[in-house]
């Protein structure tokens, strides 16, 4: 994940050969948090957005 991003804002999903696009942003914050949680740290760039995109539901970090 790393340098593949910077301030990302939203994530939106496309599907150029049915016509569509949908907002795909809850969910691609919830797959960071995870991918996060199983790396034990959050890389600054993607803070912001996860905390403005945060779930009720809490994450737990393994241990090391």
């Amino acid at each position: 994940m790393e340098g593949q991003y910077a301030n990302p804002i939203r994530i939106v999903s496309f599907n150029t050969g049915e016509g569509w696009s949908r907002d795909a942003t809850e969910e691609g914050a919830e797959e960071l948090r995870q991918r996060c949680a199983n790396r034990g740290e959050v890389p600054p760039p993607l803070q912001e957005f996860l905390d403005r995109h945060a779930q009720d539901a809490a994450i737990q970090l393994s241990l090391l």
